[in-house]
């Protein structure tokens, strides 16, 4: 068979298969329209995170296990059997914190990289996306410290690990609901920056109080900012979208100079501030005011954004050349591509 007929026989399998498993019912061709290929794309991510989410989730799972590990050895007499202060402890932790830092996708060009992490860095929406987040870290640093929390109750260290264990479970179920919801209205802000306010809320408690009803309250607030700090990285690539190697280094930008925030956040909880943790609270709050201060600030510029790209109106078609080819790569028509930009708008 000669290359040209076996070329002829893949496409001809490929089309098949395309046509029986992924256009819409009685479609019978591979030219479909826009709307269309909006329900082809949705049903193409629910089997793609129907494949890869399970996995990356116990990943995660054994990951966060292997980090808290150390912390509720801290219970069992680990400080004191390794005979180490409070500073080197916390540099331990801070150390399996960093080796935790997430890594942009990578292109199939060094050049085309480095390319897109100088637009990354020519964007001031980068900057202020690293600090709040960084911020935003040093206010949960209280995650890593949770056993030690839950041993302020007065129980034995086994009943107080136990007692960790249904914040987070809350936490989880909420943090799966959070993001539904922020993916159904296209909303981030008060998604993410609401619950930061309920960490707040949780800390005023912890301050205020030492009873343990009260405390043990405050500790399911507090798990309840994981909600919103699961959808940071989410408005990372909602806010810079285009193109997409600018996109990447972007979030490995926000990432790695997040990172820092888990470094300090490790110093956040010394033993002398127990079992009250008052200083270590407030510091979480200070925290968290100047992390939501700043998402306000990115909110506020992304709805710039939108009003300049809805002022611009027909100003699209004069791009036609970019629209074209981005017809191209989607496989669909020149209008609908032309469309769908217009109908573009930054999440906020």
């Amino acid at each position: 068979m000669s290359q040209t007929s076996l070329n002829k026989t893949m496409k001809a399998e490929i089309t098949s298969s395309v046509e029986q498993h992924c256009l819409p019912p009685g479609s019978t061709t591979l030219s479909i329209n826009i709307t269309d290929r909006i329900v082809l794309e949705r049903q193409l991510v629910r089997k793609l995170d129907s494949r890869l989410l399970p996995t990356i989730m116990l990943i995660y799972l054994m990951n966060f296990i292997d980090r808290a590990n150390i912390t509720a050895a801290r219970l069992q007499g680990l400080q004191d059997d390794l005979h180490i202060s409070d500073v080197q402890y916390d540099t331990v932790l801070a150390i399996l914190m960093a080796e935790d830092t997430g890594e942009a996708d990578k292109d199939h060009s060094k050049e085309h990289a480095l390319e897109g992490l100088k637009m990354a860095l020519k964007d001031p929406l980068v900057y202020i996306f690293a600090i709040q987040t960084t911020f935003g870290l040093i206010g949960l640093s209280f995650s890593s410290f949770f056993p030690t929390l839950t041993k302020t109750l007065g129980f034995s260290t086994t009943t107080s690990l136990l007692l960790a264990a249904p914040p987070w479970l809350f936490a989880a179920i909420l943090c799966c609901l959070n993001a539904w919801h922020a993916d159904r209205t296209g909303e981030r802000f008060f998604h993410i920056a609401g619950w930061f306010w309920v960490i707040i809320v949780g800390s005023v408690i912890g301050i205020s109080s030492m009873s343990v009803p009260a405390r043990y309250v405050s500790f399911f607030f507090m798990t309840c900012g994981n909600a919103g700090s699961a959808l940071n990285l989410v408005w990372v690539s909602n806010a810079i979208p285009r193109p997409p190697i600018k996109r990447a280094a972007a979030i490995g930008f926000v990432s790695s100079a997040a990172a820092l925030g888990s470094l300090t956040g490790s110093y956040v909880w010394k033993s002398e501030w127990g079992p009250s943790y008052r200083p270590s609270m407030m510091i979480l709050i200070g925290a968290l005011v100047i992390s939501t201060s700043l998402q306000f600030v990115i909110r506020n510029m992304l709805i710039r954004k939108n009003a300049r790209l809805t002022a611009e109106g027909d100003a699209f078609e004069a791009d036609r050349i970019r629209v074209e080819e981005a017809a191209k790569l989607q496989g669909i028509t020149y209008e609908d591509a032309l469309e769908r930009r217009k109908r573009f708008q930054y999440l906020y």
